[in-house]
Parts: structure tokens; sequence; C-alpha cells
């Protein structure tokens, strides 16, 4: 799976997670990223994006658990 962290409402981070059939720089839609790559379902973040020029970041790993969590939570909630 790949995301990226960018400045969400507020200019807290906020990671966006998706399918690597996508490019970071296509999800990322003209926004200022803080961190990209790559990442797995307990939270943990390595690689870069080339299409980004964007590296991981250790701090990436906490809003991807966050991330993973809501998305959890939304999907058994309905």
């Amino acid at each position: 799976m790949k995301y990226i962290v960018i400045n969400a409402d507020g200019d807290l981070p906020a990671a966006i997670l998706f399918n690597e059939v996508l490019q970071h720089k296509a999800v990322a839609a003209g926004r200022k990223v803080l961190g990209a790559g790559f990442c797995n379902a307990r939270g943990q973040v390595w690689g870069h994006s080339e299409s980004l020029g964007v590296e991981s970041r250790k701090e990436d790993a906490m809003h991807v658990k966050l991330a993973f969590t809501f998305t959890m939570h939304e999907n058994f909630a309905a």
C-alpha cells in the first residue's frame, strides 16, 4: 500500500492511504506533501515517492496508524 501525509484542515498532518497502482503525484493533486512512501497495516512506513521526490519519515508512521484505525472504525460502523 502507498501513502502520503499532507497538511489537512487547520494545518494538521493527515495520511491518505491508497493502492499501489496509483502514483503518489496523482493522489497528491497539487497538495503540499510532507512525507510519502509505502506502508503496511501495522503502520510501518518506508521508501519514497519517485513521482513527488519525497521521502518517508519516522513521524509518518503515527499518521498512517491513525488513518488505518479511522478506516477500520468507519468500515465496521456501517
